[in-house]
């Protein structure tokens, strides 16, 4: 979902674990998970290219956003 969609719902959708601690509610929305495009399809181009290897996959579980 792009940002400007997120920035126009109601509440931030609900991912499970994740939180976001701001000092201004819009720019908790914007941090939602879904406000991003996945990186999957970004890291396996650079993987096939050579350029990187996977060590971990992380999942964040909090966003700070003064």
């Amino acid at each position: 979902m792009r940002r400007q969609q997120v920035r126009r719902m109601a509440g931030a959708p609900s991912d499970g674990g994740w939180q976001c601690v701001t000092l201004r509610e819009e720019r908790r929305i914007e941090e939602a998970p879904t406000a991003y495009k996945p990186i999957g399809p970004v890291l396996a181009t650079q993987e096939q290219a050579g350029l990187i290897e996977a060590m971990a996959r992380l999942k964040p579980w909090l966003t700070f956003k003064a």
